[in-house]
């Protein structure tokens, strides 16, 4: 583009002289053509802006990991005039990992246009592409027209579930029978409420009635009452990342394979998150929210910070050996 206004400033200029040496009447037809022509090529290409569609998405809104996947960006124009050229600047991110990249597409021409790139799907995480720019070039490139940028598209890249051999041995864990009637586990959480007589002892949260001096009980909600919990070390490289997600992954669709109900915990920003897992949707509702928070280099293990819950079992999916207590 500056190439081309530069260009143009010698045109003009040279018209000026050609104006002053030459005072006739065709020195004033190419001045006034080469006035004109930038004011003609704005007006013609105003109506392609102001009509001009982008859209954004992906193939697939999930993906497993190193599994190919597409982004498609579509271009559509509703005029009868072609396209003069559209600079689109496109920023790609991943929300575990923190990686984060840049592309710059053009394209041009008299109908629809659409670009195929692949999405980098090495590393597990939420990955997303969004148009951070888009702008039409007039059709002399002389001026610069803003586009309205597409919805930003979003990829889930799951991981890939980890052999059995890789997982803990399931005989260690002493999974209780869950109870009818009982404790009920919510679409993903539970309440605390202040201890009645007749609650369970299995219920009381100990490490909040320490601070409270006073006993708190989880109220679970749902369909079935927890019966282990997968404690997740949440940080480090991708590859520990990815190692640590594949364990946990394949360990909790073995347990819903079992109908074994199970929360999910892991450290967020100084504090314990936790998600219950009782059918694929919750699965696919954790997994989303685990790979969309950016994911730290260090942090504290789970096994400092999780607390004695009564008699549920826990299994410590960490970057070495899963452990259990």
């Amino acid at each position: 583009m500056r190439s081309r206004r530069i260009l143009y400033a010698l045109a003009l200029i040279a018209a000026l002289l050609f104006q002053v040496f030459y005072d006739r009447y065709l020195a004033r037809y190419v001045l006034a053509c080469v006035v004109c022509l930038p004011i003609l090529s704005l007006l013609l290409s105003l109506p392609v802006a102001l009509r001009l569609r982008v859209q954004l998405e992906a193939d697939e809104a999930e993906n497993r990991r190193d599994a190919a996947g597409q982004w498609r960006l579509r271009v559509e124009r509703h005029t009868l005039l072609p396209v003069p050229r559209l600079i689109l600047r496109l920023r790609f991110t991943n929300d575990l990992t923190g990686w984060a990249g840049k592309k710059r597409v053009t394209c041009s021409g008299p109908s629809a246009e659409e670009l195929i790139f692949p999405v980098r799907t090495e590393h597990c995480g939420r990955v997303t592409c969004r148009v951070t720019r888009a702008w039409l070039l007039d059709c002399l490139g002389l001026f610069v027209i803003p586009v309205r940028p597409p919805a930003p598209a979003a990829v889930l890249v799951l991981p890939i579930p980890a052999p059995a051999e890789e997982l803990p041995d399931r005989e260690r864990l002493e999974m209780p029978a869950a109870t009818e009637g009982k404790q009920k586990i919510p679409n993903g959480d539970y309440e605390l409420r202040d201890y009645r007589a007749g609650d369970p002892l299995r219920a009381v949260h100990w490490k909040l009635s320490f601070k409270r001096d006073e006993l708190v009980v989880r109220e679970w909600r749902g369909s079935a009452a927890p019966r282990v919990i997968l404690a997740v070390d949440r940080f480090g490289e991708p590859e520990q990342l990815d190692r640590v997600l594949d364990r946990l992954y394949a360990l909790s669709r073995n347990l819903l394979a079992q109908d074994c109900p199970h929360l999910v915990q892991w450290e967020e920003q100084g504090a314990v998150r936790t998600a219950a897992v009782s059918d694929r949707e919750s699965l696919r509702a954790c997994m989303g929210e685990m790979l969309s928070m950016g994911a730290p280099l260090r942090g504290t293990p789970m096994r400092e910070l999780l607390s004695p819950d009564g008699d549920i079992p826990a299994v410590y999916i960490t970057a070495g050996e899963e452990e259990t207590p």
